[in-house]
């Protein structure tokens, strides 16, 4: 499953009963905004069913106002856990080559 619904998703995701995320094998998601406790929530709520396989941040959103975040937008790829179990070791590090910037007429901002 693939969404990008420019913020709805929060809402979206804290309203799904689980029957829904249990049949969902993968998940690609672009978020919006960083700011809101909501936001920690529904991602604690998502990781109850996934496992995050990866994470890129759009730079057309770059912020340093939001450490931790570089960015306000980003991607991330849910895979559920009845696929896969994570040792919770993190993958490698730095950028990797599907980390293009969405623009490359700006700089980068993916985490490090």
């Amino acid at each position: 499953m693939k969404i990008d619904v420019e913020g709805a998703e929060w809402d979206s995701f804290l309203l799904a009963p689980d029957s829904v995320y249990q049949q969902i094998d993968q998940m690609a998601v672009e978020f919006h905004h960083v700011d809101e406790e909501r936001f920690v929530v529904t991602v604690q709520r998502l990781k109850e069913f996934f496992d995050i396989a990866h994470v890129h941040y759009n730079n057309f959103s770059c912020d340093a106002t939001l450490t931790p975040f570089p960015s306000w937008a980003f991607e991330v790829l849910f895979v559920n856990k009845r696929l896969a179990k994570s040792d919770g070791t993190p993958s490698a590090s730095g950028p990797q080559p599907v980390d293009a910037p969405n623009n490359v007429n700006l700089p980068d901002c993916q985490a490090l």
